[in-house]
């Protein structure tokens, strides 16, 4: 017990039981100035070039969540049940699609009582 107590961070034992043990302090700070340089990086390529590209993902550290959370768009906090989601669903539907007659007029929007709503409200 005594030697597996003294070995390195970066022993095959440790790795075994913990892979994110092999993230020193050092490793740590060695991610944080690459992440900055890639910044550094996109942020020079987007005011020099033309073109659009993503800025670049940080590179993944143990027990290190993303700062930016990510928005689901229309989706709100999630949904309770399969029908709430169905009831959403529809009303997204309603909005996006426009009413179309038989002979292929397209109807104007309608409020939430069923009447017709001018283009300029």
């Amino acid at each position: 017990m005594d030697l597996i107590d003294h070995l390195s961070p970066q022993a095959s034992v440790w790795r075994v039981i913990d892979p994110d043990v092999v993230w020193t302090p050092d490793l740590m700070l060695l991610a944080a100035l690459v992440d900055e340089i890639r910044v550094l990086r996109w942020e020079f390529e987007k005011v020099n070039f033309k073109g659009k590209s993503k800025r670049p993902e940080p590179i993944p550290r143990p027990g290190v969540q993303p700062s930016v959370e990510r928005d689901v768009v229309g989706a709100g906090d999630g949904f309770e049940t399969i029908a709430d989601f169905d009831a959403w669903y529809a009303q997204v539907q309603a909005v996006q699609r426009p009413e179309i007659t038989e002979a292929g007029q397209i109807l104007p929007r309608r409020d939430a009582s069923g009447r017709f709503v001018s283009a300029r409200a």
